[in-house]
């Protein structure tokens, strides 16, 4: 997974047609679904909810293998059902997300928010940010879009209206990203409401006119909205997003976010948004400071608890401890000892889809027990250890692959890698596993 998109886009809405039908006037019900956007927006208190994203990748191969690979022939084979596609990898990311007036701000969970940039946390794969007031606000309250009426659609058995907008490049703020570089690009789509009560139901935005060096034919954001209690009123925010990029190597990338537990900030500490004139919000207090530990220390953990790849995500906190202790170097005295609680962040954990399968684990050390507090505590990856397991031979004629464990370095090297090949259904990492690592 290679590609990354992001959204900061405005626009808004003058209804083009003016068709009845049983929802009433097209644009008295625009009118009341942007009034109640509009209100919503003015209205919505800072809060923070869960992010659970699953990612996946697929590879497309055209029954037609005639031409060369363009977005124009990819996408004519793909309108015409002549793509055929076969699963990649897959992964899963957690994250908390802030949300303010204006902006998002993003941490691991149960973190410090940090960052306005989910790709500071999870730099592979595609993920997307702009999801929450930053949409909203560029439907509804400003004005770079066109809008047609369509008419009316049952969705779940709701009779729904349906508009479609157009947004030309002049008047674009949608930003594509594609590692380092960002491109602006025109866009369109459509948004289903509710004629009944007015609410925004569906919102998707397609991109129009990639260039060739962002790597992508087109992504299409796809979020569905839901009433959500916050202080004692309902507010409107996505249940739910679905990303689909289609890259012109032919590969596609899904995305399916969904959030959760969302709720009014509450703590002590604050963070700014910084691009909201100096105001803050409050989030819980952070760790106590570091051990004062010198650079060069080779110690090793050992994994205190199995790690399912099928419940773990990225993002999540694994619990290990010392195998050996951290001695200064020229008193040899005990700085950390033997046994001591590690917090570890994993920052991946991918499926590589076979035959055979392959699971990629990679972590990152982040605190130690120091007399009973956690404290932050920084690392760098040590010498690997590589175990190759040989297949054994089970009673009978069938022979049983194990199991292979190749832990190796990565390009960076605050994280740790474990690879396992040949995995069977249900296959788990027992407790016990460890890795060498270096103090920084």
């Amino acid at each position: 997974m290679r590609t990354r998109a992001s959204l900061l886009c405005s626009f808004a809405a003058i209804v083009q047609s003016a068709a009845l039908a049983q929802t009433g006037d097209p644009r008295d019900l625009l009118e009341r679904v942007s009034a109640k956007v509009t209100d919503a927006l003015t209205r919505l208190p800072r809060y923070m909810c869960s992010l659970a994203v699953e990612r996946a990748q697929y590879a497309s191969e055209s029954r037609d293998s005639a031409g060369g690979a363009s977005c124009d022939r990819l996408a004519a084979e793909r309108s015409k059902g002549r793509l055929t596609t076969q699963l990649l990898e897959t992964d899963r990311v957690r994250l908390d997300v802030a949300i303010a007036a204006r902006d998002e701000i993003y941490a691991w969970p149960g973190e410090k928010f940090s960052s306005h940039d989910p790709f500071d946390f999870e730099g592979q794969g595609a993920l997307e940010n702009g999801l929450f007031s930053s949409f909203l606000s560029a439907v509804f309250r400003s004005d770079a879009a066109d809008f047609y009426w369509i008419g009316e659609k049952e969705v779940d058995g709701r009779v729904l209206a349906e508009y479609q907008f157009q947004v030309p490049l002049e008047r674009s703020k949608y930003v594509f990203r594609s590692g380092d570089n960002r491109y602006t690009t025109a866009y369109d789509g459509t948004f289903l409401a509710d004629p009944a009560t007015g609410d925004l139901v569906r919102l998707s935005i397609r991109t129009d006119g990639l260039p060739a060096a962002s790597g992508a034919c087109d992504a299409t954001t796809t979020l569905d909205y839901a009433r959500t209690r916050l202080r004692d009123s309902e507010f409107l925010l996505p249940s739910q997003a679905q990303l689909d990029i289609f890259n012109a190597d032919g590969t596609e990338d899904r995305n399916r976010a969904v959030y959760s537990s969302c709720r009014e900030f509450v703590g002590d500490s604050a963070v700014r948004f910084e691009d909201l004139a100096g105001e803050s919000i409050t989030v819980p207090k952070t760790s106590a400071p570091g051990p004062n530990l010198p650079a060069g220390i080779k110690f090793r953990i050992r994994f205190s608890e199995a790690i399912d790849p099928e419940t773990v995500s990225g993002g999540d906190r694994v619990i290990a401890t010392l195998k050996t202790s951290i001695r200064d170097p020229a008193s040899k005295s005990v700085l950390v000892p033997e046994g001591a609680e590690i917090a570890v962040r994993v920052v991946r954990l991918e499926h590589l889809a076979g035959p055979p399968l392959e699971i990629r684990l990679e972590v990152r050390l982040e605190a130690v027990d120091i007399a009973g507090t956690m404290v932050p505590f920084q690392a760098e990856a040590g010498e690997p250890d590589v175990v190759v397991e040989i297949p054994r031979r089970t009673p009978g004629p069938r022979t049983v692959s194990r199991p292979f464990l190749n832990g190796q370095l990565d390009s960076d090297p605050g994280i740790y890698v474990f690879q396992y090949q040949n995995v069977k259904p249900g296959f788990a990492i027992k407790p016990g596993l460890e890795s060498n690592w270096v103090t920084r």
